[in-house]
Formats: structure tokens, sequence, C-alpha cells
């Protein structure tokens, strides 16, 4: 799986947020640096991705920084690496996107890409809440129906 820093660390910084901000104060980006080990310049970057798909709100000044636009069980992890566009993607190649350089699909193509679909999926279900708690483990992720009824099919023989 290639998640790169970006999708990281902009789980990283909203969860930061997530945990240090109190009711309608700001959370500075140096305190978010400091604390998680990433540049400035950096979570810079990564916030105004953030913002422009409105889940942070920002403001300036000596009690400035970042908060959370909505309540952190409002605000998935797919969201946050979708805003900071980041994919997820299981395949060496780019057909997902149909922009593959080979001639043709490789035979485990289908596998990685029912894989990285189910991966989005499950990070659909998780918010910033449910990682803070810990009760990701809790979640089951959802399974598409086609697939179902194979496994069902290939069972009963």
């Amino acid at each position: 799986m290639r998640l790169s820093t970006k999708g990281r660390y902009g789980v990283v910084a909203m969860l930061d947020i997530a945990m240090y901000s109190k009711e309608n104060e700001y959370v500075s980006i140096f305190s978010i640096s400091e604390r998680n080990n990433i540049s400035v310049s950096y979570l810079e970057q990564l916030f105004i991705k953030l913002k422009k798909h409105n889940l942070v709100i920002s403001a300036k000044g000596p009690k400035g920084g970042y908060r959370l636009k909505r309540l952190p069980s409002e605000i998935f992890v797919s969201e946050i690496v979708n805003a900071v566009d980041e994919t997820i993607n299981f395949m060496g190649c780019t057909v997902a996107t149909k922009v593959c350089s080979k001639s043709k699909r490789c035979n485990s193509h289908d596998l990685w890409h029912y894989l990285m679909n189910r991966v989005h999926d499950y990070l659909e279900q998780i918010s910033l809440e449910t990682v803070i708690n810990k009760e990701f483990t809790l979640i089951e992720p959802r399974i598409n129906n086609k697939i179902q009824e194979k496994t069902r099919g290939c069972n009963a023989k």
C-alpha cells in the first residue's frame, strides 16, 4: 500500500487539532509541528488544502492557528486523505485512472483494485473521534454484495 507523507501527515495534523483544541480556540501550527515533528512549511501546504476542502478554519494573530470546521465525529479519514490530493493505490500501474503504460492489465489487477476500494470504503467509516478513542478496530468493513454472493457460491460447493 502506498500512502505518502501527505496523507499520513494530513491525518496526524487533523488528529492533533482534534486532541489539543479547546472550544473555540485555535491550535498554532508551531505547536502541531513541535508535537509531531513535521516542518511548519510542510504543514502550511497541507492546511491550505484542508482549508480549501472546508475541514479547518484559520485565524491570524497571537492566538491564531487552526481549528476543525466540524466535530471530530463528523470528519472522516477519507476526507482528509482526499483533501491533500492523496490517493491510496495498491497497483504499480495507473489503470484505475485510465493512464496505464502497460498494454494490458496484469493478472492480479482486479485483486489490487478491489483491495484499494475496500480500504477507501473502510476509511470513509473512520472519523477523527473514532481514531482518538481507538475504536477503529470495532468497525466492520462494508462488503460489496457481488463479492458476498460469489463467496457464498464458492462456499456452497
